[in-house]
């Protein structure tokens, strides 16, 4: 390959990929706050970091913890990249439909973003009963359908708002 085929970022010379760089932030923004929410609901609890710790020992060593046992930050951390991998690649599956020419119903940017919300809260929540079913069958009994569902909702409406910001006008 030639130095004239690299495609480098940032040269004005290459065809811009908008949704990817979309797609990847409102991954970033959906699972930031799902993280964030969990955060609070585990520091309120008295235990910081107990879900993502509670999850990465059920989806990685898969066994749940026992309620004492001490957060393994490695276990954390790996929960972390699997959490934000799966929101970047729904970020970018919405971004890539959205940016590139899908037409969701309704002329008004506000009106596009509650379909693509309520899209992405239903994807979040057949993802996340599907592999909870999987990986840790008693997830929503640990971790409260309630909040899980909150959280889900919160992050579809944050990355719903981001890509319809991003998304040209009719």
């Amino acid at each position: 390959m030639s130095t004239k085929q690299l495609r480098v970022r940032g040269d004005p010379n290459v065809d811009a990929i908008p949704w990817v760089d979309a797609g990847v932030v409102a991954g970033v923004i959906g699972g930031a706050t799902v993280a964030l929410l969990f955060l609070v609901f585990d520091v309120l609890a008295g235990r910081p970091l107990w879900t993502p710790y509670w999850l990465g020992s059920s989806v990685i060593l898969g066994r749940a913890p026992s309620a004492g046992s001490a957060i393994d930050p490695v276990l954390v951390l790996g929960y972390t990249v699997i959490h934000g991998g799966v929101f970047v690649a729904v970020g970018m599956t919405a971004a890539f439909e959205l940016l590139t020419g899908a037409k969701l119903p309704g002329r008004a940017r506000g009106t596009r973003a509650i379909v693509l919300a309520a899209l992405l809260f239903a994807c979040f929540e057949g993802l996340f009963l599907g592999i909870a079913t999987l990986a840790a069958p008693n997830a929503l009994a640990v971790l409260g359908g309630l909040r899980v569902g909150a959280a889900n909702a919160l992050a579809a409406a944050a990355m719903a708002a981001y890509l319809g910001h991003r998304a040209p006008a009719d």
